[in-house]
């Protein structure tokens, strides 16, 4: 049964390739995310229903698909949970991701989503920092799901973001999209720690380029960590046990690049963690103290309806 209600566009909350936008539902009191795939663009039909590849996903990590249904002549929406604290990249420049413990804390929810995403013959194929947010409860939620492709699939149909791309996906020759999504995500964590890329001119190209620092990394290794070891923005060096994660899973043969279960297995890894709440209390503390003139912030642009149907 279908209940057609209005929601308000309040203001744009983001811009990719996509619009997104945070609308209100006055049906149900509740704060929602919208993105708007033009459907006079065959880009936009394709990559909207690659997106609702959400509606079948339910993890605490991974932003959870709300069954509303945009009915406008222009557009097809897609309708996620809100979450309000931003993405991880504004809390690094913020200077709110400083501490190891809740750095680490957030990898683990991190490895527990891409696990998942895996176990259900997905890869997202574009994970950074910006397609992780803080959501209500100051957990992580992947987002943007439109590069995710099946395991099964025979190629890469996309290149994901430059930074972050595991130099199979550069030269054309990935057979492991899960190892691809570890690549990604050892590029992450190495960003919250250390403020900074690992190879600023991206990995192997499909002319075979490999870049001054990934071939720093990849022959002279000792090297590469030794210019590494103060961290920017916070006390102590880069510790042995980060090392060997981080060589494990930025690994350019993927026949030895670290797995989910070898990360897990990893020191790193097993070093202290927030608890749930200690990590919400925490985080939600840093908000306060940092980001408090940020909330209630909107755009200025006009206020628009759009009438939705609750599937």
């Amino acid at each position: 049964m279908n209940n057609s209600s209005t929601i308000t566009v309040q203001h744009k909350l983001g811009q990719g390739k996509f619009s997104v936008y945070y609308i209100d539902c006055p049906a149900n009191n509740t704060g929602y995310a919208l993105k708007i795939f033009p459907k006079h663009t065959s880009n936009g039909t394709l990559q909207y229903h690659k997106e609702r590849v959400l509606a079948r996903l339910d993890h605490p990590n991974i932003i959870q698909y709300v069954h509303i249904q945009c009915n406008t002549p222009d557009f097809d929406g897609l309708v996620t949970e809100y979450a309000p604290y931003g993405d991880l990249f504004e809390w690094m420049l913020n200077g709110n991701m400083d501490n190891e413990m809740i750095i680490r804390s957030y990898f683990h929810q991190m490895i527990e989503a891409v696990e998942y995403l895996h176990s259900q013959s997905l890869a997202h194929l574009d994970l950074k920092l910006e397609n992780m947010m803080i959501g209500e409860d100051f957990r992580l939620k992947i987002i943007d799901f439109d590069q995710a492709q099946n395991l099964k699939d025979g190629w890469v149909s996309s290149g994901g973001t430059k930074c972050y791309r595991a130099p199979e996906i550069m030269n054309e020759t990935c057979s492991d999209f899960t190892l691809a999504d570890i690549y990604s995500v050892g590029v992450t964590l190495y960003a919250l720690m250390t403020k900074e890329f690992p190879f600023l001119e991206g990995d192997n190209r499909e002319d075979g380029y490999i870049s001054p620092h990934y071939r720093v990394f990849l022959e002279d290794n000792k090297r590469f960590w030794g210019s590494k070891r103060v961290l920017k923005g916070r006390k102590g060096g880069i510790c042995e046990e980060f090392i060997e994660l981080m060589n494990g899973m930025l690994e350019r043969d993927t026949m030895k690049r670290w797995n989910v279960k070898e990360i897990k297995e990893s020191r790193w890894y097993n070093g202290p963690v927030l608890g749930y709440e200690e990590l919400k209390n925490e985080m939600s503390y840093r908000w306060e103290m940092k980001n408090s003139k940020k909330k209630g912030a909107s755009s200025k642009s006009p206020k628009k309806n759009f009438e939705m149907e609750l599937e």
